[in-house]
């Protein structure tokens, strides 16, 4: 969704040494989710060549660092099963997320790989709500 301007809900991304990182702004703590998935895959394809076809559910313990443990689950549907994900749909259960990530699995005629990302790190992460946004920060290892 672009670079965030006053108060929109996006990604930015960072440069990093050899790494690459993002910010990401969101109205609710939730939209964290949705921006950095589509922030994560925006640098692996071109999102607007996936298609929504299949939905692939994870749910994730509600925790500190429940961001990177959501990208690094991500990550793992594409490393094992070559699943690009296009958009997320995020949802409290008790003291988990319910994620529901859409998107379809990995077709060389459609789709080009940009770049091999290995897993979203602890380096520099952060998250903090200022200003009637939430802002986290990450870079993953590429």
């Amino acid at each position: 969704m672009g670079i965030h301007e006053g108060h929109a809900a996006g990604y930015q991304i960072i440069d990093h040494e050899a790494d690459t990182g993002f910010i990401v702004f969101a109205h609710r703590y939730e939209g964290l989710f949705t921006y950095s998935a589509r922030a994560l895959f925006s640098l692996i394809t071109n999102l607007r060549k996936v298609r929504k076809g299949e939905t692939k559910e994870v749910l994730i313990p509600l925790e500190p660092d429940s961001l990177i443990i959501f990208l690094n689950e991500l990550l793992y549907l594409w490393d094992a099963d070559r699943f690009i994900t296009k958009t997320v749909a995020i949802r409290k259960e008790g003291s988990a997320l319910r994620c529901a990530a859409q998107g379809e699995h990995f077709d060389r005629k459609r789709h080009i790989i940009k770049k091999e990302v290995k897993a979203a790190t602890y380096h520099g992460f952060s998250i903090e709500f200022r200003d009637g946004l939430y802002r986290a920060r990450f870079i993953v290892d590429i």
